[in-house]
């Protein structure tokens, strides 16, 4: 549920792109945010998720709190188990989500408040959503600079090795493809290499890409 007024335009659609269609997104606006980023409501439409928008209709001060509050309700009588992220700055919010604590019959699902939708749904605590909190986890993960760097710099220059092995062969277009199926193996594993190389390329393009492939790694 976006307080669109409060973060629409603090980056507060962040991580839209990982909605799904087991996700039901609400809006709520009202006209002095009435606009919306093309790429948002795109990515929008490749989620598949429910979308529902709520323009205010009378203007009132914490008038779309009200609305989003009389909508969370609306949701645990519909499922108590539901998992729920408010994404606002207001921290009114707060203590919607300690209602829904203190409410025995919904305390088998959860409220959280972020700034983002990427960040909410990294709160939210439903069992079958492990893989997408690992991928926006590992994204929102701070790394080293120069150690990032130095692995960028040996990628580019392996790169630039695959390139010159497989130059003026049949498959000097599949450089990219090759790329990938180095990445993640060793000289110590090159059985594993020959295996993947004939599961991406077939039997017969496979083993002539590893015995060209094995002359580098």
């Amino acid at each position: 549920m976006v307080d669109y007024e409060n973060v629409g335009a603090a980056h507060g659609m962040h991580g839209v792109e990982y909605l799904t269609k087991r996700d039901t997104l609400y809006i709520f606006y009202s006209q002095c945010c009435a606009k919306i980023r093309a790429d948002d409501l795109y990515a929008i439409r490749e989620s598949g998720c429910q979308f529902y928008a709520y323009k205010l209709l009378n203007v009132g001060k914490n008038a779309l709190d009200f609305y989003i509050a009389t909508q969370v309700g609306a949701c645990f009588e519909k499922d108590r188990g539901v998992n729920i992220a408010i994404i606002s700055n207001d921290k009114g919010f707060s203590a919607v989500a300690d209602f829904c604590k203190v409410k025995e019959e919904f305390r088998e699902g959860c409220v959280v408040t972020a700034s983002n939708i990427a960040t909410g749904l990294m709160n939210l605590n439903d069992p079958n959503d492990k893989k997408r909190r690992a991928a926006l986890a590992y994204k929102a993960k701070m790394l080293d600079l120069g150690e990032e760097y130095v692995k960028f710099s040996q990628q580019n220059e392996f790169r630039m090795k695959l390139r010159a092995a497989f130059a003026g062969t049949c498959y000097e277009g599949l450089t990219e493809q090759i790329m990938e199926l180095v990445q993640g193996d060793t000289p110590e594993s090159l059985r594993a290499l020959y295996m993947d190389a004939l599961r991406r390329f077939g039997r017969t393009e496979g083993r002539a890409i590893y015995h060209i492939l094995k002359q580098i790694v």
